[in-house]
């Protein structure tokens, strides 16, 4: 009995080394895929559908509100109204391309590959680099703030 504890005990050992050596060895180098929320501004995030037809109408009818000096309270809201709708609607439309993008990149199994995929995805919604960069600044400005609070409330709560 005592040897077939000790033979078990010693199999299960040996089996986990292998294990374990077999996954480090089958481990791949991990490719993070491009994440929309780094790259687009936060209001902007999740972009809502509107008929870009009734849009531009808005932003003719708010232009020509403006014109007349006494309408011209009603018209500039409508003029930032529309073009929000605007933005929201490209930013839209580059949002369904960009997902649709990650599906296809997703199903590619060569590594080099898949980088190359991401990277046209980038190049075709036009997303930059800089554009990344300046999102993690805004990030960081919004955070700093936080922090400096929370240090003020740590202080006083001392």
């Amino acid at each position: 009995m005592k040897r077939f504890l000790s033979s078990l005990i010693l199999l299960s050992i040996t089996t986990t080394h292998v294990a374990i050596a077999q996954e480090a060895i089958t481990c791949e180098p991990e490719i993070n895929p491009p994440k929309w929320e780094e790259y687009i501004p936060k209001k902007y995030q999740n972009p809502r559908d509107f008929s870009r037809g009734k849009s531009i109408g808005e932003l003719a009818t708010g232009i020509f509100l403006t014109d007349l000096l006494i309408t011209a309270p009603i018209g500039i809201p409508m003029i930032v109204h529309s073009t929000t709708k605007l933005k929201n609607k490209s930013y839209y439309d580059k949002k369904i391309k960009f997902e649709e993008g990650l599906k296809e990149a997703e199903k590619i199994t060569d590594i080099e590959e898949r980088q190359k995929a991401y990277e046209n995805l980038l190049k075709e919604c036009k997303m930059t680099e800089k554009m990344k960069e300046e999102q993690l600044k805004k990030q960081k400005k919004k955070a700093k703030p936080i922090k400096e609070l929370e240090q003020v409330s740590d202080d006083t709560n001392s």
